[in-house]
């Protein structure tokens, strides 16, 4: 750890370079303005960042940005910012293009990391921790915006080709640029076939999308962007350490097929009425489908629209708005399995078919001020109002009897119908020092909350099937003080966070028989977030560096299984990324990166280890065409994406062995 904290000191104090000062952002307030004039600390990758790479995947991008960290669960894996640990799917809110991803099934489901072309997207704007005045429920580990292209920009064209060790091959194909005077279009298509590389893994899907910008006149603009994603997933279960010894690439060998499909539509039109008025609205419409081909699936279907005003007046600006989104969730499933008899007791059957849908319909209302009161010194306090109403309709037929003598059980008949709803409230206040042309000190109050998904309002007995929860919603507090500066020229920023939450939402229970929801008493979360970049010799070496810290306590249980004072689980104690790009002509550069992940707990009180995964890699260009090469984790370092149970019965699952890529890339 020494070892690692001197490294960024040194990479952090070589001098000259340019700084990312200038980069837009648009996630903190719904209107571009550029990083230097954010008063809190916003991570960017932009497509530049993305270029200078030959990642194939959101994770692959997401993987060097500081502080994220990824779970898996039943359908793919969940997006973590300031340990949220198994929370991270309803307690990050990951958006496409100013609109939320997050599902109303919240218990396995996630975002496909896979449902995107890696050259569609324009820019990532992370911000760590709270966002919940003008996004709302579920931003207490922070905000990921995924912006796709749509900035008019001169013709371009290009196609590519990765090819993997182990046999995974994607393609992609790009086209783009200015039709007009006033009209910008673009369109894309990406394929891929990923052979896992444990045994019986595999990922394959084609994603395609359409987009266009719209300038009306030199004040108002219109956007739409329509994607589609269809993909299989199979992946098979994990297995002890001692087996991992033998052959890193084992699993259970009972690989499960999952189909999912994911459509977005969004539109985006913009006015400014003057110099101090602007508007914005943005109606969006998601349909999401889960099938593990077990009898068993989820779709999801989301609509609505965010709209806000800005008000630019002679001492700062004002922000107001209005949400509306309707989300359901079908979950229509069959299960029919045997239980198998101990010390001679016969062997018992389990069928349950159910039927029904999960409903949450939100309003919302809220403000942001910003006063300006000296060219030093501004206030930023904002309010936002919540009102959540839930419909839950599920019917279920329920057998569970002796095997032999199955077909004479009665069945259990249960209906659920439940009407409820939620009112919650956010508020902010960040007083924010300008102690230079450069820099910024600024201090956060953030009091948010988590209302619950709609399938967190239902329980699930064995025999009686589904009745309510019960449950309240989530609420959290969080002071932060952070800054920004160029330090000796270099772009560098920190803060420091502590964050106290109240009845979190946790699961337990056997899915798919049985499941109850808890509200965890308290749980507490302090962490220190560090990141520096440097360019160097006429921009021809670029280094980075990000530190994250995370100390978490479940500081009161409630009714769930969890003990007082252990850690949240699957959450790592630290993350350090550490980045070079040299150049070494204007067509050769070579590229390192060293990611160092602290060690964990899972939720059996099992230590999983940390360790270092290095990838090297060179990019060559010739005229129009580029070749990406490298070798991810180089030093082929044994580590697992998720651990369940403890002891020697504990089950692993193990992450990626030493990779070889190749991409070629033609611009035309």
């Amino acid at each position: 750890m020494r070892k690692i904290l001197a490294y960024s000191v040194v990479l952090s104090s070589v001098l000259f370079a340019d700084t990312r000062l200038e980069t837009s952002v648009i996630s903190t307030t719904g209107f571009e303005e550029s990083l230097a004039d954010e008063v809190r600390n916003v991570n960017v990758i932009t497509k530049d960042d993305i270029k200078k790479r030959s990642e194939s995947s959101l994770k692959e991008v997401l993987n060097r940005a500081p502080g994220v960290n990824f779970l898996k669960n039943a359908f793919g894996e969940s997006i973590d910012l300031r340990g949220q640990g198994d929370k991270a799917n309803t307690n990050v809110q990951i958006m496409v293009n100013g609109v939320a991803m997050n599902t109303t099934d919240s218990s396995h489901t996630a975002m496909p990391l896979d449902a995107f072309n890696i050259d569609d997207i324009e820019k990532i704007e992370i911000i760590p921790g709270g966002g919940s005045v003008l996004y709302g429920s579920g931003t207490q580990g922070g905000v990921i915006n995924i912006i796709t292209k749509t900035k008019p920009r001169d013709f371009y064209a290009n196609i590519s080709s990765k090819y993997k060790s182990g046999g995974s091959l994607n393609g992609a194909a790009n086209i783009g640029g200015m039709v007009s005077d006033k009209l910008f279009l673009k369109s894309s298509l990406y394929a891929y076939k990923d052979d896992g590389y444990r045994y019986h893994d595999e990922i394959k899907g084609v994603y395609g999308s359409l987009g266009f910008e719209y300038f009306i006149n030199d004040n108002q603009n219109l956007s739409l962007n329509a994607s589609h994603y269809s993909g299989e997933n199979t992946s098979a279960g994990g297995v002890t350490k001692k087996i991992l010894k033998e052959n890193r690439r084992s699993t259970d060998g009972k690989a499960s097929k999952t189909d999912v499909k994911m459509t977005n539509l969004t539109a985006d039109y913009s006015v400014k009425f003057n110099n101090n008025w602007q508007f914005k609205i943005t109606p969006f419409y998601q349909k999401t489908e889960f099938d593990p081909g077990s009898g068993s699936g989820f779709e999801d279907e989301k609509y609505g629209a965010r709209s806000k005003f800005r008000y630019d007046y002679k001492f700062g600006n004002l922000i107001f708005g209005y949400d509306y989104i309707y989300n359901e969730g079908k979950n229509d499933g069959s299960f029919d399995f045997i239980i198998p008899g101990r010390r001679g007791a016969p062997s018992m059957r389990y069928a349950s078919i159910t039927k029904g849908s999960t409903k949450k319909t939100t309003n919302s209302f809220f403000l942001q001020n910003k006063f300006d009161f000296t060219d030093r010194f501004s206030l930023t306090a904002g309010y936002r109002y919540d009102h959540a109403k839930y419909k839950i309709g599920k019917y279920t037929n329920t057998k569970i009897g002796p095997a032999a003598a199955f077909n004479r059980v009665n069945p259990m008949i249960n209906t659920l119908d439940l009407d409820k709803s939620e009112n919650n409230y956010a508020f902010e206040i960040t007083p924010n020092f300008k102690y230079s042309d450069t820099g910024n000190l600024y201090l956060k109050y953030e009091r948010g909350f988590t209302s619950p998904s709609a399938n967190k309002m239902q329980n699930k007995d064995k025999f009686l099937g589904y009745y309510p929860s019960n449950i309240k919603s989530e609420t959290f507090q969080t002071y932060e003080v952070g800054m920004k500066d160029l330090l000796f020229g270099h772009f560098f920023q920190a803060s420091v966070f502590y964050t106290k939450s109240k009845d979190e939402i946790a699961t337990t229970g056997a899915m798919p028989t049985w499941w109850k929801q808890h509200n965890i008493g308290e749980t507490s979360r302090w962490g220190i977030e560090l990141y520096s970049e440097q360019n160097l010799v006429d921009d021809s070496l670029r280094l980075s560096q990000s530190f994250t810290y995370i100390d978490t306590e479940i500081k009161k249980a409630g009714s769930s299984n969890f003990k007082e004072g252990e850690e949240v689980p699957n959450v790592p104690k630290y993350k350090v990324a550490l980045g070079v790009d040299y150049d070494i002509t204007k067509n050769l550069t070579l590229f390192v990166d060293s990611v160092f992940y602290g060690d964990q707990k899972n939720s059996s009180a099992q230590k999983i280890s940390s360790y270092n995964l290095t990838n090297i890699g060179a990019r060559v260009k010739y005229k129009n065409l580029t070749i990406t090469g490298g070798i991810d984790n180089v030093f082929d370092k044994e580590y697992y994406n998720f651990v369940s149970g403890r002891g020697d019965n504990a089950i692993y699952y193990a992450g990626d062995g030493r990779t070889a890529y190749m991409e070629f890339k033609y611009d035309f």
